[in-house]
């Protein structure tokens, strides 16, 4: 087993049966339909069609049924629902597999969905589904095989056109296979895979999809630093016998997950690649039976991020597949809005999902509230996942704060939606590394995950590299914040002569681990309290803010917000008015990177939508800075202390515009070497 591989690849596709559904349904769904007006065209406005206040019969060619739409959005929220208050997960069985991937279908037949897992050096597993409200309550896996590869991706559809789902799986340097359903309540027993062909790629992503339209169900086969590989179904019982694959382009990227939809909307499958460290590449299929003979693939855009999961969906309502890419290394998520012409991504940029910059292995479109539009799952490793709701407009996640789904923090690799007890709505299965496979039951409200957030308290035999005092809970005396390699931890003065006795601690909030090295106290959002600000090293995490809630428990239920998207390894951080302005900004000392100044925007979220800056362009091993009147001119200095390098002095200096109105900031180029 390639270690290395198995580390950086992190999950791939594991929703393709549920995404091939949605796509099916956007292809099919595709009949150009008259243009909808409401009274005033071009008004940034919402209709909910809960009544007829704004219907102007003259100007409007819109179906404008309150009953209709009544009835609508009813069914909607009782088919699609919600992940609500209180939820908590369930392990499937007691299996604990290192699994990469899963897939929700129908395996055997009885019309509710049953579980597949693709697992790594071990074999993949059959979940048939109990019928009850309690799915997998008493169930035991079955293998699907004695085959034990290492499966990176499995992917179910009827490949041989019996009528039942069969598997394909996707493996690293070994041939994919195909298991034949065998039509019984015992899907795979005594069925022998067969290779899909002679090919040893290292396949990371797998998916299925009539891509040449001759009736029946093609492979795709996402590769690591290979050609991507198209194999198409020859229409017999024996779909893929003596079929050689063909390399989709001479492209050889990297990549991690593919998705198939019609993105051009000529009534074909394109294919979508996302791609490791490069961009990510988009591939529109010709129309012929060569559906990608002679075509060029093109870049998405010019980003060219840690790409592990890739989704295609209507996300802003206009009638056109667009793209989530599920990034890595603390880079955030991103969107790209289709252009709805035949070059559908030329010319579009990218937008950030949200500025949370988390370790995001797969991303799952749906609508997880009942509102009508797709909204976003991030699943993310060894952090809570995390959702997005859409808000409805044109730039569907501008504004838009992501909620944890649960506290769980597994090793998650790969994600599945459906409706796994049959009561109407989307439930969640996780697939965890070397930890049980765990089920989340949709309850079926608007209010997905209001709630669920809670604090966990140890004994406290964490390894602490920061502490700060300060009155946070505003009863007069010091209180203690301890940064540590772990949650944060807050211990309230007892207000008496031993003033910890007895104390037990709290966590300043349920983030994961963060390796915090430093952390300060200040009134950020200039409310009276004290406010945290963590600064974080370990894998390049974002440094957090924490507004104090101003109660006796001064961080319960508060949910830290990221400074900015930057996400570097910092050591040392200092608070203090640095442009004059009445309130608290933020130095960050870092470590091999510049260091960086984050100007407070005097809102009650302080940080939002700043742009930090380098200090200058020195790039040292800070792990120390401080602020102060150093050269007595009025305004704050900044000093850094450096491993194994000269200490450095950077003297600012305040002026105005000639307008008088906006203040800058100089920093002198030549800053001084202390000592």
């Amino acid at each position: 087993m390639d270690t290395t591989h198995l580390i950086k690849r992190m999950t791939q596709t594991s929703r393709l049966f549920l995404i091939a559904a949605l796509l099916l349904g956007l292809s099919l769904g595709a009949t150009p339909r008259p243009t909808v007006r409401a009274a005033t065209p071009g008004l940034p406005f919402t209709e909910d069609f809960a009544d007829t206040d704004l219907r102007d019969g003259d100007l409007t060619n819109a179906d404008w049924s309150t009953e209709e739409q009544t009835l609508v959005l009813a069914w909607r929220r009782a088919r699609f629902g919600a992940l609500g208050p209180g939820l908590t997960g369930s392990d499937i069985t007691t299996d604990a597999h290192t699994t990469l991937s899963v897939a929700l279908g129908d395996v055997d037949g009885d019309g509710d969905l049953d579980l597949v897992t693709g697992n790594i050096g071990q074999r993949n597993r059959l979940y048939l589904n109990n019928g009850t409200a309690d799915p997998f309550d008493g169930v035991t896996g079955s293998d699907v095989s004695t085959d034990t590869d290492g499966t990176y991706s499995v992917a179910l559809g009827d490949v041989d056109g019996d009528g039942d789902l069969d598997l394909v799986v996707g493996n690293g340097t070994q041939a994919n296979r195909l298991y034949l359903n065998n039509g019984t309540t015992a899907p795979f027993s005594g069925v022998v895979g067969s290779d899909v062909s002679t090919d040893t790629d290292f396949t990371d992503a797998v998916a299925l999809g009539d891509v040449d339209r001759d009736g029946d169900l093609d492979l795709v086969a996402g590769n690591d630093g290979q050609a991507n590989r198209l194999y198409l179904n020859n229409g017999t019982t024996a779909p893929f016998s003596g079929v050689s694959g063909s390399d989709v382009t001479t492209d050889k990227h990297n990549t991690l997950s593919v998705v198939l939809g019609d993105v051009d909307g000529d009534g074909d499958l394109d294919l979508v690649a996302g791609n490791d460290g490069q961009a990510n590449r988009l591939y529109l299929n010709n129309g012929t039976a060569t559906p990608f003979s002679g075509v060029s693939g093109s870049d998405v855009s010019a980003d060219a991020h840690y790409t592990l999961s890739v989704a295609l969906g209507d996300v802003d309502g206009d009638g056109d597949p667009d793209l989530v890419a599920g990034n890595s290394g603390s880079q955030a998520n991103r969107l790209y809005l289709n252009a709805g012409t035949g070059a559908p991504f030329s010319g579009v940029t990218g937008s950030d999902v949200s500025s949370d910059a988390d370790y995001t292995m797969s991303v799952t479109l749906g609508d997880v509230d009942g509102d009508g539009d797709l909204d976003l799952v991030a699943e993310n490793w060894l952090q809570p996942n995390r959702l997005y709701l859409n808000n409805g407009t044109r730039t569907p996640f501008s504004g838009v704060t992501g909620t944890d789904v649960t506290t769980d923090t597994h090793a998650t690799w790969s994600v599945a939606l459906g409706d796994v007890d049959g009561d109407g709505d989307l439930d969640l299965v996780a697939g965890n590394k070397y930890e049980a496979n765990r089920l989340y039951l949709n309850n079926g409200t608007g209010n997905p995950f209001n709630g669920v957030m809670g604090s966990n308290v140890s004994s406290d035999d964490d390894d602490t590299y920061s502490v700060a005092l300060g009155d946070v809970d505003g009863d007069g005396d010091l209180d203690l914040v301890a940064g540590n390699d772990g949650r944060n931890r807050l211990y309230l003065n007892n207000g008496t002569a031993d003033p910890f006795n007895g104390v037990t601690s709290s966590n300043v909030s349920l983030d994961p681990y963060l390796y915090t090295d430093s952390v300060a106290l200040g009134d950020m959002d200039g409310d009276g309290d004290l406010d945290l600000v963590a600064g974080n090293s370990w894998g390049l995490a974002n440094n957090r803010l924490y507004l104090n809630n101003g109660t006796a428990d001064p961080f319960a239920g508060v949910t830290g917000s990221d400074a900015s998207a930057d996400a570097r390894s910092t050591f040392s951080m200092a608070l203090g008015d640095v442009d004059g302005d009445g309130d608290l900004d933020l130095v960050e000392g870092n470590y091999d990177q510049p260091n960086r100044l984050y100007l407070n925007d005097g809102t009650a979220t302080p940080f939002s939508g700043v742009t930090p800056s380098d200090v200058t362009a020195d790039v040292h091993s800070t792990e120390s800075v401080a602020l102060g009147d150093v050269d007595g001119d009025g305004d704050l200095d900044l000093v850094a202390g450096n491993r194994d390098q000269a200490n450095r002095l950077y003297q600012r200096e305040l002026y105005h515009t000639a307008q008088g109105q906006a203040r800058s900031l100089r920093v002198d180029t030549e800053a001084e070497n202390i000592g």
